[in-house]
């Protein structure tokens, strides 16, 4: 995959999943069971884009 397809979809699933966990945490939230799944994502997303980081 070319590097900016690549960064392209990264942003992409970064800000869904941040907008996820801000939909879920914030006051008077409908789905605040929700934010537990959400929030590990959030720091399995920021893992896996350190280690992406790091290696590239």
């Amino acid at each position: 995959m070319e590097p900016e397809r690549l960064g392209y979809w990264l942003v992409t699933i970064a800000g869904t999943v941040l907008c996820g966990w801000w939909l879920s945490i914030r006051p008077g939230a409908s789905c605040r069971n929700v934010a537990t799944p959400v929030a590990f994502l959030l720091i399995l997303l920021s893992s896996l884009l350190a280690i992406l980081t790091v290696s590239r």
